[in-house]
């Protein structure tokens, strides 16, 4: 658009009219009586041409261009410059002009006047101080410019994009009704495809054996795709609704597509995982930050003959995510000679236990024991597991070999 004045010529303006010697003569007489009626007004054309143009150019200023109404996604075009563009309904997205047919200086303003949240998106591939969307939450706004090429803000009153990954706040726990509710505490996470951000501004409860509605105390399961059932792992996400409004709910898929089908959003992020018991019941645990701790840590290797062959054990937890797990181990000798286990991610190499040349092991027992007979040992320690919640153990003979979850750290997507 360029500069909105537009600079007026003064026509039909004689620049070097004949000398008048200021003598009575016909030659110097204005007939205007005669003439009026035939000669144009350069002057008051210019300053009629002056005035629209003056108007013409504060309409495109910032205020001077009026407001706006937009009640759905769509791209603008030049004429909001100097508008602000007041943004009535939630969760759309408002698209930018585009930079490069417009020029510059152009300038216009935009508010969220919705409910929820709204994106305001650059045209194409152009940019917004350098990313590709804004997310402005109720209530906020914000100026934008171009310099002919991308958009840039000035006066910001909105919620920035959270930086990749960003996850606070929003810890599960187990609600009044213990196993079939869970509680999301307040708190903010961007989603999963680093264009959205979630917020939680009230604590959510969500119900586990109900079908999903929106909203603190309603179902979070979705209606169709998967089941309730036993000694399953559900994966708790929070979700937009469509209307740029933050919930909730749980689901199998690691991308949430059955609860995204329930919502009616686009945008998710996994926030941790629960565990069915045999009766569908949610099992009990608390949540520290990324750790979770198992309120009754479950026996889940129980191997009477753990040996020189290495052996995967499968761990309680999430499925279809990789977590460092915090074990206690056992190991039962039924020998005098040196024992050595190895426990070790399936995502690392498979190698045995030794003494003096790596891995060497996790835990070992010494022949030279103090009654001269094979001892029991215990030791704790964390392992990473691979997808399908297993880590692999090995040892330098044949005896028996425990495993007790206690819990796992689940960075849940912060380094996605």
């Amino acid at each position: 658009m360029g500069d909105p004045f537009n600079d007026v010529t003064v026509l039909n303006y004689n620049q070097n009219p004949p000398p008048d010697d200021g003598s009575a003569t016909d030659a110097n007489e204005v007939k205007w009586a005669t003439h009026k009626n035939k000669l144009s007004d350069p002057l008051k054309t210019a300053i009629e041409s002056l005035n629209t143009n003056t108007g013409a150019a504060v309409d495109k200023l910032v205020g001077g261009a009026g407001v706006a109404v937009v009640s759905t996604a769509q791209t603008l075009g030049e004429s909001v410059q100097g508008q602000l563009v007041r943004v009535t309904v939630a969760g759309i997205t408002v698209t930018t002009p585009d930079a490069a047919s417009l020029g510059a200086p152009f300038v216009f303003d935009m508010l969220n006047n919705s409910s929820g949240s709204i994106t305001l998106d650059g045209n194409g591939s152009q940019t917004i101080d350098g990313v590709a969307s804004l997310t402005l939450t109720p209530g906020s706004g914000v100026q934008l410019h171009t310099d002919g090429s991308n958009w840039f803000t000035a006066g910001q009153n909105f919620t920035a994009p959270y930086p990749r990954g960003h996850i606070g706040g929003v810890q599960l726990a187990n609600a009044a009704d213990t196993e079939h509710d869970i509680t999301i505490a307040v708190g903010s996470a961007r989603d999963s495809s680093d264009t959205f951000n979630l917020d939680l501004a009230t604590a959510l409860t969500k119900q586990i054996d109900v079908n999903w509605m929106a909203g603190s105390g309603q179902g979070g399961f979705p209606s169709t795709g998967i089941s309730l059932s036993p000694a399953t792992w559900y994966h708790v996400f929070l979700v937009d609704d469509g209307s740029g409004n933050t919930d909730a709910g749980f689901d199998t898929s690691l991308i949430a597509a059955n609860l995204l089908s329930d919502s009616g959003g686009s945008f998710y992020r996994r926030i941790g995982s629960v565990l069915t018991d045999g009766t569908n019941n949610i099992l009990a645990f608390t949540q520290v930050g990324d750790d979770f701790i198992w309120a009754n840590p479950p026996l889940d290797v129980n191997d009477s003959s753990a040996g020189t062959s290495a052996e995967l054990g499968t761990l309680s937890t999430p499925l279809g995510v990789k977590v460092l797990a915090r074990i206690n181990a056992y190991r039962d000798p039924d020998d005098v000679g040196d024992d050595r286990v190895y426990i070790s991610s399936p995502d690392a190499n498979d190698e045995s236990p030794a003494v003096s040349a790596a891995p060497l092991a996790s835990a070992s027992e010494g022949a030279n024991t103090p009654d001269g007979v094979a001892n029991e040992f215990h030791w704790t320690m964390t392992v990473h597991t691979n997808m399908s919640s297993q880590v692999r153990y090995r040892a330098n003979d044949s005896d028996t070999l425990r495993i007790v979850t206690l819990g796992w750290t689940d960075s849940r997507g912060r380094h996605d």
